[in-house]
């Protein structure tokens, strides 16, 4: 295949291919800064999600302006970037859902405030206790108790309330 019959047919004279190759290189330079502009703006904005597709219009401006000088080329190219692009453009579209839907599940999830150190120790002082509690209860309903040992889960019981009083007041 000669050259002439891969271009379109204007294109074969070299005085006209050359200043229409020049023009649409500077058409391309031209749309690429406006393109990124137009892309910074929707980022900034938090508009974007699929910068894949984003990419992918670019290139079809790209293969249009190919295009003018060879449709030959301009569909060789349009297949070499759906062959390299579609699983980029299907990996982001999932990544890209992926991400919203996990900034929606963080922004649904309320955060909790830490509790000051004070009131920690209070509370883990009142699991001790309640956990005293416990071990004596099974020991009641065992039988192997005494009326001291009841005596002693009640205090327990209620040093665990104060304890638990005491961090509710502190404030964080």
């Amino acid at each position: 295949m000669e050259m002439g019959q891969f271009l379109n047919e204007f294109a074969t004279d070299t005085r006209v291919l050359v200043p229409v190759a020049l023009a649409s290189l500077a058409v391309l330079a031209v749309f690429s800064v406006l393109f990124d502009h137009w892309v910074g703006n929707l980022a900034s904005e938090k508009k974007i999600g699929y910068s894949a597709i984003l990419v992918a219009l670019g290139n079809i401006v790209t293969m249009l302006m190919v295009a003018i000088i060879s449709w030959k080329a301009a569909i060789l190219v349009g297949l070499a970037f759906i062959a390299s692009g579609f699983m980029v453009i299907i990996g982001d579209v999932n990544r890209s859902h992926n991400t919203r839907k996990q900034a929606v599940l963080v922004a649904s999830k309320p955060r909790r405030k830490a509790l000051p150190y004070a009131a920690c120790g209070l509370i883990d002082d009142a699991i001790i206790l309640l956990s005293n509690v416990e071990r004596g209860m099974r020991s009641v309903l065992e039988g192997k108790s005494d009326d001291r040992k009841i005596g002693l889960i009640a205090l327990n019981v209620k040093e665990a309330i104060i304890k638990l009083t005491e961090a509710r007041k502190i404030e964080g």
